[in-house]
């Protein structure tokens, strides 16, 4: 607990401390927390880093940052579709150099395929090792957030990076953890990195009706909401 309560420090310095919610009485492993998918006991260290603790995880989230939800509905696999990433990234990069798969995924509900209806969006970064050459597309189909995507018209993007040895190693195993891939480009823009800003750029090219017709909140809107961002904190350390 120990971890995430520095955590919580830090996010505090930068965000309203009530917007920061934690769950300190969970016993868990270093794991992302479903209600029924994944590894047991939800106390097991391992790939692919997703347990089974009769815990909602991503609709605690989810529920944190929209107040208001209706009850999670069965997902629809074929909801699930597939982006180009290359398509996104910034002038002058490439998949390898930026550590990222060629195919992200998208849930897109079945309320927001037609333009008629305004949809959130949400971005789901998967953990370290959590890649598609270690788990498929299990993190895409199985942590939770697509049962109440469909359920509350929020479309629920997963963007991938891709095994790389120019990113940090540890116990000789490649760490890889989505948007913290640091290059040349993000030197020059700042701790940008090319990752999260690929993140952005796919999320924003669907905002102004895109693909999908989907109606998202403007550039000026978002920045007013900049200053009541909210953060969940989930203790999962044994």
């Amino acid at each position: 607990p120990g971890v995430v309560k520095k955590l919580q420090e830090y996010y505090n310095n930068y965000v309203p401390p009530s917007n920061v919610v934690t769950v300190f009485d969970r016993v868990a492993q270093h794991a992302f927390p479903t209600l029924n998918y994944g590894n047991t006991p939800c106390t097991y260290l391992g790939p692919n880093y997703v347990n089974r603790c009769n815990y909602d995880g991503a609709g605690a989230l989810l529920a944190h940052l929209y107040v208001t939800l209706a009850n999670p509905v069965s997902a629809i696999p074929a909801n699930i579709l597939k982006l180009n990433q290359a398509s996104y990234l910034p002038t002058g990069s490439t998949l390898t150099s930026a550590s990222l798969e060629s195919t992200a995924y998208v849930y897109v509900p079945s309320n927001c395929q037609s333009g008629a209806t305004k949809c959130k969006l949400h971005v789901a970064f998967h953990g370290c090792q959590q890649t598609l050459q270690i788990m498929s597309t299990n993190y895409v189909e199985n942590t939770g957030y697509n049962t109440w995507a469909e359920a509350n018209n929020i479309i629920v993007l997963y963007p991938k990076v891709k095994a790389s040895t120019l990113l940090p190693q540890t116990h000789k195993q490649v760490r890889l953890c989505g948007g913290k891939k640091k290059s040349r480009e993000s030197e020059k823009r700042g701790w940008r990195g090319v990752q999260v800003e690929r993140g952005r750029g796919e999320g924003e090219k669907k905002r102004e009706g895109g693909r999908w017709g989907v109606g998202l909140e403007k550039e000026k809107e978002q920045e007013k909401r900049k200053k009541k961002k909210k953060v969940l904190c989930v203790d999962t350390t044994a």
